[in-house]
């Protein structure tokens, strides 16, 4: 089984390229998926409404969903995003059956798989600087 995330999103939008720098940072393997270039399976797609539902997928901010009529916002179906994919929130972060939408480095919504990573490189980190401390200073100054 693959353990990396996979990352939906496009690859201009400010929210992704910020999830995958911390995804950098944390040193989590991870796939991106543009999916303009890549259109989201019908049957993703399905496993992400069942998951967090229309409401949290769709991003009701975004140019493509005000551009839509009154009528197709109150009748978003998988037609109309597979047609659109950019009504869909970014990114859109998969880690086994865990499924994240958007991205807030702060947030407390981080599966606890990302947490925990993010945890280890820090105490790893930690570890290293204890091991390895600064060396003291060549002409130390006394007080008097």
């Amino acid at each position: 089984m693959n353990k990396s995330i996979k990352v939906y999103g496009i690859k201009n939008c400010d929210t992704v390229k910020k999830a995958i720098v911390y995804l950098n940072d944390c040193g989590i393997d991870y796939q991106f998926i543009d999916f303009r270039c890549n259109p989201i399976a019908q049957q993703m797609l399905k496993k992400m409404v069942e998951s967090v539902g229309w409401e949290l997928l769709i991003n009701k901010r975004s140019t493509t969903y005000r551009s839509l009529s009154e009528e197709e916002k109150s009748n978003i179906n998988y037609d109309l995003v597979l047609k659109l994919p950019t009504l869909i929130k970014r990114p859109v972060l998969i880690h086994g059956e865990n499924i994240m939408v958007g991205f807030n480095e702060r947030s407390e919504e981080h599966t606890s798989e990302l947490q925990s990573r993010r945890n280890l490189v820090c105490r790893l980190l930690l570890e290293k600087k204890k091991k390895n401390p600064p060396p003291p200073p060549r002409n130390p100054t006394l007080c008097t």
